[in-house]
């Protein structure tokens, strides 16, 4: 304590971090006492928020009392500060904040409300209502906001009885506001007859029709629309909170009403001058009422605010809810700048509009990626004309444009896209070919095995698998040999992509012949993808391999794949595997055995609950570390299975 008051008066912002945090380890009397001294001279921004910190951690009754005397300080910092305590303190700081809501200082009881606000528990919230008949209107308001909050279960009638009463315009704001943020539609009658038997003066009326139009948007319906437009019309509501209103009911499913001259002028009024989110909300309304508006200001729209995701994103919406036809985005999209031309042909796409294929070559030969790959992948839609194009842009330089061209030629289904398709398949890049193989593989076009064969002579090495696959679909004569060829290629990653491919041989005898290959293969990863290829697979020749694997695969963690296989689980071997592998260290390979147990019958059934017995030391001690783990991991399954489970001690 000694060295911590020495650090406090060292002009070293170092060392007087040092002394709180030595202070903050204490939790004495003396420590908070000293902290909150510290903190009512304290220069430095960075060792107040420590000390703050380190107050609201201290969670007793001692450090509420000493924290709540700061309220009173002359200085807002500390003012703020002690409050930012108090809040932090949680329940324990309601006592000394019950005392400072029976001060005489408005100001305090002002602080006290603000800092019950964020304090949780049905004695806080008492104290808040009690708040609501506060003398001065600030406590009052401050108890409302806090109340709206809260969702207690009874604010909202205690609010809506405090509104009928209220001789103060800015309580009766507050209290309307905390209705609407508690979301109770009951309120609004209250609302509304507060709002007609106001006779203030000008301003206190503007406010409150503010604010009724706030709590219109989240708890009115289609009968308060009148009311909004008549205060519109009296100059009470401001141009921005009606649109605002209308844009909250129909976010709510609420017609916003029919389009008219007032409804066109104020919509037209945020498209041109609106900032972002009034922009937004006149397009969504524009959408709904008079799309022509909409469609006249969203060159506009999407210049200035169009750089936003999100504002693109609500704008999208509010197209795609306008109805696009091809006549209105063909005209937008003449001209267009690369951002309005990516929304457009996104509408397109998710309207499913067709657009002239004369518009999707133009914008095709645009510079941006996007618009390129989104004006390809809409053009399959304009039929078998669109093939030319299509074959075209297959052989586009960036691999995701050509990869979108072929699978449009694979919807249209056009004989002339094979041999765009067969090329595609010698493609450098992995994602041309594994689109062309895709798009053969589901079109199978007759009469192309023989050239499919002469293609796998003559492709590079990195090609074979995809081109294996559509030789598999098609149901090649040489694909055992072929197979075999590539399975002894030089590249790892070619191997693998074989054995992956493997799984769609349909003959039981070459996928066993290929298999038995690849089983072997020097390569871990290689055999890893074989394991995975024989799991989808069932039989005696596969189960065979799996032995093999199992037993000679120099690589262990293989095993956890093995013990994953359906075909194992129809052995009785497989038990054993079982029951050696739960003996091991690996966990992982533990926790494969014991799932794989379970798939063993009232055998393996019966091991897991003598296993869980054993493991529970019942009658012999506890459990501890990863035995406690792996009882865990066996009454998980256990219970999943229907089996008993025993409860672990404590």
């Amino acid at each position: 304590m000694n060295k911590a008051k020495g650090l406090l008066e060292s002009e070293r912002e170092s060392d007087r971090s040092e002394a709180v945090a030595l202070l903050a380890g204490t939790a004495s009397l003396s420590g908070v006492e000293l902290l909150a001294r510290q903190l009512e001279r304290e220069p430095s921004a960075y060792v107040r928020r420590q000390i703050i910190r380190a107050l609201g951690e201290m969670r007793n009754h001692r450090t509420a009392a000493v924290t709540a005397g700061l309220l009173s300080s002359a200085d807002a910092a500390v003012r703020n500060a002690a409050l930012e305590v108090m809040r932090n303190l949680g329940p324990v700081a309601v006592p000394a904040l019950e005392e400072r809501m029976q001060s005489p200082s408005r100001d305090l009881r002002k602080l006290a409300a603000d800092a019950l606000a964020a304090i949780p528990g049905e004695r806080a919230s008492r104290l808040l209502q009690k708040g609501l008949d506060d003398p001065d209107p600030n406590v009052a308001a401050a108890s409302a906001e806090a109340l709206g909050g809260r969702k207690e279960p009874d604010a909202a009638a205690l609010l809506r009885m405090k509104l009928a009463e209220a001789n103060n315009v800015w309580v009766a704001f507050s209290i309307i506001e905390a209705l609407a943020r508690l979301g109770d539609p009951t309120a609004m009658p209250t609302i509304d007859t507060y709002l007609a038997s106001f006779r203030g003066g000008r301003r206190e009326r503007m406010a409150l029709a503010g604010i009724w139009a706030f709590a219109a948007g989240r708890l009115g319906d289609e009968r308060c629309l009148p009311a909004a437009w008549d205060l519109r019309r009296e100059g009470l509501l401001t141009p921005r909170e009606l649109l605002i209103l209308l844009g909250s009911l129909q976010d709510r499913g609420i017609e916003p009403g029919p389009a008219g001259a007032e409804m066109n002028d104020l919509i037209a009024q945020y498209l041109e001058d609106g900032g972002s989110r009034e922009a937004v909300t006149a397009a969504r309304l524009a959408a709904r009422c008079c799309p022509a508006l909409l469609y006249i200001h969203l060159p506009k729209l999407v210049a200035k605010f169009g750089q936003s995701e999100s504002v693109r994103e609500e704008l999208l919406q509010a197209l795609l809810q306008a109805g696009p036809s091809p006549e209105r985005l063909s005209r937008l999209l003449e001209n267009a700048e690369d951002r309005l031309a990516g929304l457009l042909l996104g509408a397109a796409e998710q309207a499913m509009v067709i657009l002239p294929l004369e518009v999707l070559q133009e914008l095709a030969g645009r510079a941006d990626e996007v618009i390129v790959r989104q004006s390809v992948s809409l053009a399959w839609r304009c039929g078998i004309g669109a093939e030319p194009f299509l074959n075209a842009m297959a052989r586009h330089r960036e691999p995701e444009v050509a990869a979108v061209a072929l699978s449009g030629l694979g919807l249209i289904c056009g004989e002339g896209a094979q041999p765009v398709l067969l090329k595609a398949l010698e493609h450098p890049s992995g994602r041309v070919r594994r689109q062309a193989a895709d798009t053969l593989s589901i079109l199978s076009p007759q009469g192309l095995q023989t050239e499919l064969e002469r293609l796998f002579d003559r492709c590079p090495e990195t090609a074979r698998p995809e081109v294996l696959e559509v030789m598999t679909a098609l149901g090649s004569a040489n694909l055992h040999s072929a197979y075999l060829r590539a399975a002894a290629a030089a590249d790892r990653d070619v191997r693998s992509r074989v054995a992956r491919a493997s799984r769609l041989i349909r003959s039981e005898e070459v996928f066993l012949s290929v298999m038995e290959s690849l089983a072997n293969d020097p390569d871990q990863e290689v055999r890893r993808v074989a394991i995975a290829s024989l799991a989808s697979r069932s039989g005696d020749g596969v189960y065979r391999l799996l032995r093999y694997l199992y037993e000679n695969d120099p690589c262990r963690n293989h095993r956890y794949h093995i013990l994953t296989c359906p075909e194992i689980f129809r052995h009785p071997e497989t038990f054993e595997w079982l029951t050696d592998n739960i003996e091991q260290v690996d966990p992982l390979l533990r926790l494969a055995a014991v799932r794989g147990m379970t798939r063993m019958g009232a055998k393996g059934k019966e091991y897991l609950e003598a296993l869980l017995e054993s493991l529970s030391g019942t009658g012999c001690g506890t459990v501890t570390g990863c035995d406690e783990e792996m009882a865990q991991a066996v009454s998980q399954e256990l219970k999943r299975i229907g089996g008993r489970r025993d409860e672990l001690d404590d």
